[in-house]
């Protein structure tokens, strides 16, 4: 039964999907309208420590930029990556919230280190990462399921961080 209202076309929205979309969203909003400048959501290692800016360690994984058609490819990919671990820790939340830190904090501790080694900027946006992060787990907790890419071709589960990765270097980001 399709739903009657917005409300509850988002209440069937898993719980954590809906948190990650809505703070993307929020971001998104806040900075196209100049209510916070990006550079107070973005992770700086000197302020997160210097000036105790500890909020940008969390805020860096919700800012993926403003809003355009990029954009609503993120939106997508957050929807789908999430929706498919919700699922699989619909019962396990705990658990849940545990991959999650983790995997932001792996996250956040690459890319200090490949700050360290290669200096190629003081800003991170860590969205795109934690997004693939996520998405390399849900594929491992079910790598023989096909999907479907863009109604063109089918992949078994496994290999899709692959195939995002391609794209991803092929399209530059």
């Amino acid at each position: 039964m399709p739903p009657a209202t917005i409300g509850e076309m988002i209440q069937r929205i898993p719980p954590m999907t809906r948190f990650f979309i809505l703070g993307v969203l929020l971001s998104a909003f806040a900075t196209s309208n100049g209510v916070v400048a990006p550079q107070h959501l973005v992770l700086h290692y000197g302020d997160l420590f210097k000036k105790l800016k500890l909020w940008t360690f969390f805020t860096t994984f919700f800012y993926g930029g403003g809003f355009g058609q990029g954009f609503v490819w993120l939106l997508l990919s957050i929807y789908f990556t999430f929706t498919r671990v919700d699922e699989y820790y619909k019962q396990r939340r705990p658990d849940q919230m545990f991959m999650i830190l983790f995997s932001m904090f792996s996250c956040a501790l690459v890319s200090y280190l490949y700050n360290k080694v290669s200096p190629q900027g003081e800003y991170y946006t860590l969205l795109h990462q934690f997004i693939m992060c996520i998405l390399w787990i849900s594929c491992k907790l079910e790598p023989t399921v096909n999907v479907n890419i863009y109604g063109i071709f089918t992949i078994a589960s496994g290999y899709l961080p692959f195939l995002y990765l391609v794209y991803d270097m092929l399209s530059g980001q």
